[in-house]
């Protein structure tokens, strides 16, 4: 078994209800039985089924989730969207060495580059909605603590959704020959972070219910 195959199955573990953990250590035992490859996509089933045990105690009605639950919400959503802002604002080509001669030279004679560096900007900006929700997902996943400032929320939403709205329109109005919108990159970096800072206002709404809610750092998830 390889390293990645035993951290797979080590995280799908952790998240998988107590009840289930035996069901567990049979995938477990059985993995040691298969080649590589199986082994392999028989881990990433184990741990599919770990996340959906661990989606099944949501509580419809007001939103309450495992903190397990909000750990994989918050890092899918805000994981991808982070690493992004980084690449974006302090990466070789970000905007940190986006000079104004630079910008003169290189941008602004382009078509459609004026587009281009108006977005790297702004979204250098708004970026900052990546690591902010991720702090404030993975405080959720450790301490039980949702965030009350609804405003807050509400603002990041309309930031995400409105830069992906008017970025679209422009990108056709004035961005670069053959602009078109990625479905793909849509949902990655604007949807499911919208998607998740929604469950965590919500989730700000009421208290905790002690009862549904297991500390990040106990054995038993």
């Amino acid at each position: 078994m390889n390293a990645l195959t035993s951290a797979l199955l080590a995280l799908a573990g952790r998240i998988m209800p107590p009840g289930q953990r035996e069901w567990h250590r049979a995938m477990q035992a059985e993995s040691a039985y298969l080649t590589a490859p199986a082994a392999l996509a028989w881990s990433i089933g184990a741990l599919i089924t770990a996340i959906r045990q661990r989606f099944m105690p949501m509580n419809t009605g007001d939103f309450h989730v495992s903190r397990w639950v909000m750990l994989v919400e918050s890092v899918g959503a805000f994981g991808l969207l982070t690493l992004a802002w980084l690449e974006i604002s302090f990466g070789a080509s970000g905007v940190i060495h986006h000079a104004p001669a630079i910008i003169g030279k290189y941008y602004l004679p382009t078509p459609g580059g004026t587009y281009i560096i108006v977005m790297l900007l702004i979204s250098a900006i708004s970026g900052l909605i990546g690591p902010i929700g991720l702090l404030l997902g993975l405080r959720y996943a450790w301490l039980g603590r949702a965030p009350r400032n609804r405003a807050l929320m509400i603002s990041m939403i309309a930031v995400l959704l409105l830069q992906s709205v008017v970025g679209t329109i422009a990108g056709f109005l004035v961005g670069p020959p053959g602009f078109r919108p990625s479905i793909g990159l849509t949902v990655l970096f604007v949807l499911m972070p919208v998607g998740v800072l929604w469950h965590l206002m919500h989730l700000g709404r009421t208290e905790p219910d002690p009862a549904s809610m297991t500390p990040a750092g106990s054995g038993a998830g």
